[in-house]
């Protein structure tokens, strides 16, 4: 690995994967949680698409004490869907942030899980899900839904009281036009900014312009790596800072987005301690 520590000092990687998983990763969890510490994060989440990931947090704040690590749930068919049992499960496990269907709400192979209704409102069980988020001050992420869907849980989501994150909005599967991106900013929405890659719509300046756009106040930072055929996440993540800063946001700006409001969203006394 050849990562750079200093630009990662203090920060937060809200969205990243490893191993063991059901698909290849890069790296292990316990190696992940190590360089993480070494290059000087403060922590990050740890999302997987089929498990969850609740436990595989505590065990790494236990063995990692100075990193501070979140899981949680998404609700894809290997954890029944929209599942509130399972979503009661991974919340009391720790966990605190759940997914909406990621792979599972775009499968071209199977019908994918609904969120909505035939009239366009939001079936019974993803209310339930979002009012356990709420009441455990968790974070409950919009996963690949489309435009539409993010807009109708959003609306709901926010009125519950539920601390809400639009997942990757320049990723081809769930595109969130600039508009919608605004109005959601504005009515409290954080919207997730990841490393660009073959599947997002824009490069690097796209997305340094959209969060210009649309506020940094309302943007977080993740690397979505951990895949075999990319980066190390320690690496993609300092690249991808070190890329904002280079197209002129501020290291004040930065911290906003990559340790700030991360850990307003996630709250510390759920994930470990968190070094000031």
């Amino acid at each position: 690995m050849t990562s750079k520590p200093a630009p990662l000092t203090g920060l937060v990687d809200f969205h990243v994967h490893a191993g063991p998983d059901t698909r290849p990763r890069l790296l292990s969890w316990l190696q992940l949680a190590r360089d993480a510490a070494a290059a000087g994060l403060t922590g990050f989440v740890a999302k997987s698409h089929h498990v969850v990931t609740s436990d595989v947090a505590g065990l790494l704040r236990e063995a990692t004490s100075d990193l501070a690590v979140w899981g949680g749930i998404t609700l894809n068919r290997s954890v029944g869907g929209i599942n509130p049992e399972a979503v009661a499960a991974a919340l009391a496990l720790g966990g605190r942030v759940v997914w909406l269907p990621t792979h599972d709400a775009v499968d071209d192979a199977m019908p994918s899980i609904p969120v909505l209704d035939r009239r366009g409102r939001l079936r019974p069980e993803v209310v339930e899900v979002i009012q356990l988020v709420a009441t455990a001050r968790a974070v409950l992420c919009t996963g690949h839904l489309d435009q539409r869907a993010v807009l109708v849980v959003a609306d709901y989501a926010l009125r519950a009281g539920a601390k809400l994150v639009v997942t990757h909005p320049e990723h081809r599967v769930n595109e969130i036009d600039v508009a919608a991106q605004k109005e959601l900013g504005t009515a409290g929405v954080v919207l997730e900014r990841l490393v660009p890659r073959h599947h997002t719509v824009t490069d690097l300046s796209g997305i340094a312009a959209r969060i210009r756009e649309v506020g940094v106040e309302s943007s977080i930072l993740g690397s979505d790596l951990g895949q075999p055929d990319q980066p190390h996440p320690v690496d993609g993540f300092s690249a991808f800072v070190e890329g904002l800063a280079a197209h002129g946001f501020t290291r004040e700006e930065i911290v906003h987005m990559a340790r700030t409001l991360p850990l307003e969203l996630l709250e510390a006394d759920g994930g470990g301690a968190v070094q000031p």
